[in-house]
């Protein structure tokens, strides 16, 4: 279940977490960081660290 976290008067910060599903975290509607282990995705604001492995294991 989704929780929100009202971090100041400005942001809302939103957690999504489970195990079986991707993590992801809002910031002010947007997604600041994407972690999904079974798809080896690891975006951090649009940086996509796990890219090149993906490239490398032929996933893309």
């Amino acid at each position: 279940m989704p929780w929100r976290v009202r971090a100041s008067g400005l942001h809302y910060i939103r957690c999504h977490t489970n195990f079986r599903h991707p993590f992801k975290l809002y910031v002010d509607g947007k997604t600041a960081i994407e972690i999904d282990k079974f798809n080896y995705v690891a975006k951090f604001g649009d940086t996509d660290i796990l890219s090149s492995v993906r490239g490398d294991l032929g996933l893309n």
